[in-house]
């Protein structure tokens, strides 16, 4: 195959150092796929981050983002089960190393090794992708690419935070900030599928009528209200259990809520 398209970075700074370039076309070893890019998400915390060069770890140039294309697969390296050429697919931005205790004892989400892809190895802001199969999933043929690389990047964070970390249970009250965001609006998801009331919390009126479609019991403007007053209002006096901020861990407040 020839040379194909790539937005490769050479070095940090603003959006003019990312360049449309050619590159050789990846090749996909054993235990990997060939994906043929159809879309991929901009991520804040990993493209932007890197770009900038505030990335808390160095990254070698030339380098490609991307942590969550979706597309079809291509190719197949050897010991590829279950992946066929032409196959919809999307890929899970977080590579587990396969060797750690961990990962051996099937808790790969805990793998004290975790790359990402469009970090540590090139990502999908090209027209090819390769990644290990194990994190390339089917896709529903009626379900849009960009969809795909959305739910890939914000459902796994979202059930992370809300399950795994927080342990949320049902009839408890969580609070979601940024909650028209989207890890807000799939963390609003996940909160109503395990059974839990949310208090969605974002700052502008239309971002908060987002918010409600998608299951919110209670919304609050924060920039023209008390947050902390609506929130303890809301809950009769209770407070919450779980705050989900949008970024990095949720914080577990027990009984009332006293401040963000």
């Amino acid at each position: 195959m020839d040379d194909v398209k790539a937005i490769v970075l050479h070095e940090c700074g603003g959006p003019d150092v990312l360049s449309h370039e050619e590159v050789p076309t990846p090749q996909p070893g054993p235990g990997e796929a060939l994906i043929r890019v159809r879309s991929v998400g901009v991520n804040r915390t990993l493209d932007i981050t890197i770009r900038a060069g505030e990335y808390p770890r160095p990254v070698a140039f030339p380098h490609v983002l991307g942590a969550d294309p979706a597309g079809v697969v291509e190719a197949v390296g050897a010991d590829v089960a279950g992946l066929d050429r032409g196959q919809r697919v999307a890929v899970f931005g977080g590579l587990s190393c396969g060797r750690c205790r961990y990962c051996v004892e099937g808790h790969d989400e805990d793998c004290v090794n975790r790359r990402y892809l469009g970090v540590h190895q090139w990502g999908g802001y090209a027209q090819y992708v390769v990644a290990p199969a194990t994190v390339v999933f089917p896709i529903p043929d009626d379900l849009p690419f960009a969809d795909a690389s959305f739910i890939f990047r914000h459902f796994p964070t979202a059930f992370g935070q809300l399950e795994a970390s927080a342990d949320v249970q049902p009839g408890e009250t969580v609070l979601v900030m940024g909650a028209s965001g989207g890890l807000g609006l799939c963390a609003i998801q996940v909160a109503k599928l395990v059974g839990a009331r949310v208090i969605a919390a974002a700052g502008g009126d239309e971002r908060l009528e987002v918010a409600a479609s998608f299951g919110a019991d209670f919304t609050v403007n924060y920039r023209r209200e008390d947050l902390a007053a609506r929130v303890m209002e809301m809950t009769e006096g209770k407070g919450v259990e779980v705050v989900c901020e949008n970024v990095g861990d949720p914080h577990l407040w027990q009984g009332a809520f006293n401040s963000l």
